[in-house]
């Protein structure tokens, strides 16, 4: 992790989907500084499915480097796993949940955008290299 990196929100996982979002905050009110805001996250399906998994969003990007430093964060006392919301470079926009209307984006994070980059470098380098064969082939005849 970049330490000059600021980072805002976290996904906990493996809260019970029956700990109420407000519940969550308030306990981590009380125990970390800077919570802004807790969001359960869905599955993107009929039913919208809650997923054990919430995001807590922080006021003070220090307190979040602590807390994936940790690689935890305490909620109903027990210790859950943290992992950083990858900052994405593009953004598009969906609805997050059919009932309530909620948009937020969804995001290509830098991986994916080099991924892509890899695979039309490739292709490129395909085409250059027939290419030049073919211009080889025809300056022989």
């Amino acid at each position: 992790m970049d330490a000059g990196k600021i980072i805002s929100s976290l996904v906990v996982c493996d809260v019970s989907v029956t700990i109420d979002e407000n519940r969550i905050k308030n306990e981590l009110m009380d125990r970390y500084n800077g919570v802004a805001n807790v969001t359960r996250m869905f599955f993107d399906d009929e039913d919208e499915t809650p997923k054990t998994s919430v995001q807590v969003d922080f006021t003070l990007p220090d307190v979040a480097r602590q807390i994936l430093r940790d690689r935890s964060i305490v909620i109903g006392g027990i210790c859950r796993r943290v992992y950083p919301i990858k900052k994405s470079v593009y953004q598009q926009t969906f609805t997050r949940s059919q009932k309530n209307r909620q948009n937020t984006a969804a995001s290509i994070n830098e991986q994916d955008l080099l991924n892509l980059f890899e695979e039309q470098k490739k292709t490129l380098a395909q085409i250059i290299n027939s290419l030049d064969e073919k211009l080889n082939h025809a300056i022989k005849v």
